[in-house]
């Protein structure tokens, strides 16, 4: 089982490689959950403080300076926030981490969105933290976007041939990836941590280089609970709305930040 900094030193080591950097820089799509879930809140956030943490390649950076040019950046890879700031001429990008926001004041956004499972990259207790910290540069009933990974999905922790699959260049693609690289898989499974809440699991994203957090609909619901948010929504990959999950790898949420924590 691994410590919280063998975590973060794994997840932060390969979203600062270079093949990972160039992987994010390529991508400038928003996801069809992310547009109708956008496109459903727009009228609270349209001309509003933005906040998007976890910025990458910039995937999101410029849907975003679509609904506000009030545009705030961040990210704990140096070397993603400079690229942003220089793809968008932007001067509001930082490196900062999720869990100590301290350069913004209370209550400085409206919206602040931690898109493509950012949030699962993080070990568990500054999970807590990043979300204590987002809701406190939320205003009052500020909206809080995101994605996670499904600890319900039926293929969590299974390989690719554990999987139903019919051959195709991409089923051998992915077997043979996952043989080439079992070194690296054994080794990073015995960091993997499993509690009742959630699980840190090392799945195939990046050629097995993350240790990824999982967390089921139910729980999810819970910690943003404690974390001092309500009116929360759970929504599919289609974008639907959903109180449980076992048929997608992701869930997307949104909450809203509640007026006193519990």
């Amino acid at each position: 089982m691994a410590e919280p900094d063998q975590i973060d030193e794994h997840n932060h080591a390969a979203y600062s490689a270079e093949d990972t950097v160039n992987w994010y820089d390529q991508l400038d799509a928003l996801l069809p959950s992310e547009k109708i879930i956008l496109e459903g809140i727009m009228p609270a956030i349209r001309g509003k403080k933005i906040l998007d943490i976890g910025v990458g390649g910039g995937r999101t950076t410029k849907h975003l300076l679509e609904i506000s040019r009030d545009y705030t950046g961040i990210d704990y890879s140096q070397k993603f926030a400079e690229l942003v700031k220089k793809k968008f001429r932007l001067d509001s990008v930082y490196c900062c981490d999720a869990r100590d926001m301290s350069r913004f004041a209370d209550g400085s956004f409206d919206f602040v969105l931690f898109s493509f499972n950012s949030i699962d990259y993080i070990p568990h207790e500054g999970r807590l933290k990043a979300m204590a910290e987002i809701r406190r540069v939320l205003r009052p009933s500020g909206i809080f976007m995101f994605s996670t990974h499904n600890r319900n999905w039926i293929h969590t922790g299974k390989t690719a041939w554990q999987r139903p699959w019919k051959f195709s260049p991409g089923f051998v693609k992915d077997c043979l990836k996952t043989i080439l690289l079992t070194s690296r898989r054994m080794k990073m499974k015995k960091l993997e941590v499993r509690e009742k809440e959630y699980a840190i699991i090392n799945d195939d994203a990046h050629n097995y280089a993350l240790l990824t957090y999982h967390i089921t609909i139910p729980e999810q619901v819970n910690q943003l609970k404690k974390a001092g948010f309500g009116e929360i929504k759970a929504y599919n990959m289609k974008g639907e709305r959903v109180e449980d999950d076992a048929n997608d790898n992701w869930t997307y949420f949104t909450a809203v930040r509640a007026s006193s924590a519990e």
